[in-house]
Order: C-alpha cells, then structure tokens, then sequence
C-alpha cells in the first residue's frame, strides 16, 4: 500500500483545529497538528479579516504537506440533528424529512441541504439525519478552492468523534459506551452499543455539572436498560476542573470513565513539546482524527 497524507480541518464557531496524517498499511502516523490562531466563519457571505488570517495559515501548512485527501469536520453550529422515524431506504423518507423541514423553516425544502444519515440501533426504525445548509456547503468549497484543495468529504461532528472512539478503543467497542461532548453548557450524550449507535441525547447543565452528569446518565441507564461499560469525555470546552467533576459523578455509578484519547493508537514522531501538547489535548481533536478515517457507521447521503 502507497503511503497518503490526510489532511483533515476541524471548523467550530469558537475554535479551528488542524491535523496532517500519514496513513501506511498498518496505521496512522500524526505528522502535525495545530490550533489555528484565527477562527473560521462559515456563515459570512463575505470573507471577515479574521476567517482571511485564519486560511492563510491554512494554507501556509497544507502547502509544505501536499494532502491526497482533505476532510472537514463541521462544529455544532454548522449543521442541525433530528431524529426521523423510518429508514433511509423508505419511498417516503423524503417526505418526512421535508416534512422536518418545514417545522424550522417556511421557506425551506430539502434542495436547501446536503443531508447525511445514520441508523440508530432502536426498537423502531428511527435515522439521526443531520442537516447542513447549501450555504454552508458553498461557503467550504470557497475556501477549499483558495486552499488549493479537493473536498474528501465534509462530516458532521458526531460521526467523526464515533470514528475516533472505534478505531482508538477496537478491543472494547464490542461493550456498551457513552461518549460524552462538552459543547459551551450543553452535554452531548453518544449512546453505543457493539459499535452501534443507540442515540444521541443533550443534557443542559442548568446547576452544575456533576448534577447534569448525574441526572442524565441515570435517565439512560433506565430508558435504555443499558449498563455502560466505559463512559468517555471529549470536547473542546472540557477542562480539567470540569473533567474531575464529570469523572467524580460517574464514580458514584462505578463506571470507568476517562477522557477520549483521540490518539491511542496514532503513532506520532512530533517533538517533545508537540507530544507533550497532545498529551494534555488529545480530548478535543476527535472531530479532526476521526474525521480523516474512513467511516466505521453505514451512513447515507440525500
């Protein structure tokens, strides 16, 4: 197997994170990463200065590694989530999905978005279908084109952290997990099985966080009649102090819980102030690894 250099592009509305792998026969070697001083603004219609400084950069780094595939994974802001009953393969999904549609917007219909799906391991059919508006879309192949660069794919957030925990933790994705994204004061609760997404739940933290932790994770466990085995923290709003109260909460329900090490098994030759750095961040670059890896979900696109 030919050796290939994976760029994969992380844009949030608070933070926009970078990675360049290499991908051999065997595994993934981490060759760069970086936390791009500037942000990315997908929403602006024109360029802001900002977003302009931040590509430049970009562009600077993808120039010295000449990528053979390019992957964006989209924050939170950039996409919508919503559980549709059926399955994909329905003659009258469209319809639902218009139909969904058409409760957030009046104006809107499904020619207005690029929609990704995945099914959820329920007693009734139900798909996550994730919506990414078409300006949204044109605004990345605007700046994929002054990269330089060839779209791979472009990934909402949860199916690349779900990448990152499958390839990571092989050996333990066959038990029950819940991966657990920090995302400003909303916990975002991925519920798996066997490699299965169960669903996907949100918990404001309307006290503290502890509490938050505590409540949902209790409402899961019976809802779902679902031991989990591992509990994982990810995100790029976790912190150590939040960290220890999230850990200290699933102590009361001894469960192993730690953060998500989104390079486990990710051989890295970086310089020791680079390792050190991934040491201490590898939570929040999920979305970027598990971005450039080949989907481990079916997924479908409409």
């Amino acid at each position: 197997m030919v050796n290939k250099t994976i760029a994969s592009l992380y844009i949030g509305n608070h933070s926009t994170l970078l990675v360049i792998l290499e991908r051999n026969e065997y595994n993934y070697n981490l060759l760069y990463i970086k936390k791009i001083n500037d942000v990315l603004n997908l929403n602006e219609t024109i360029i802001n200065p900002d977003s302009n400084k931040a590509i430049n950069e970009i562009g600077e780094i993808l120039y010295k590694y000449n990528a053979d595939y390019f992957f964006i994974t989209l924050g939170t802001d950039y996409y919508i989530a919503t559980n549709i009953p059926g399955n994909s393969n329905d003659n009258n999904f469209t319809d639902l999905i218009n139909l969904s549609i058409k409760q957030q917007y009046n104006d809107k219909n499904i020619n207005n978005f690029r929609i990704k799906s995945i099914s959820l391991h329920l007693e009734n059919p139900m798909e996550l279908v994730f919506f990414i508006s078409k300006n949204i879309i044109l605004a990345i192949k605007n700046i994929a084109k002054i990269l330089n660069q060839n779209i791979t794919d472009i990934i909402p957030l949860p199916i690349s952290i779900i990448n990152s925990y499958i390839y990571n933790y092989i050996n333990t994705t066959s038990e029950n997990a819940i991966l657990i994204q920090l995302i400003n004061n909303i916990f975002e609760f991925i519920i798996i099985s066997d490699k299965k997404v169960i669903n996907i739940e949100y918990a404001t933290i309307d006290n503290d966080i502890a509490d938050t932790i505590e409540t949902k994770i209790g409402q899961i466990i019976t809802n779902y009649q679902l031991n989990p085995n591992s509990i994982y923290f990810c995100g790029e709003n976790l912190n150590k102090q939040n960290y220890i109260e999230c850990w200290q909460s699933c102590m009361l329900f001894d469960i192993n819980s730690k953060r998500l090490n989104s390079m486990r098994l990710i051989s890295c030759d970086l310089e020791k102030r680079d390792k050190e750095y991934c040491m201490n961040m590898f939570h929040i670059y999920n979305g970027c690894i598990g971005g450039a890896m080949p989907n481990k979900l079916k997924t479908s696109l409409l």
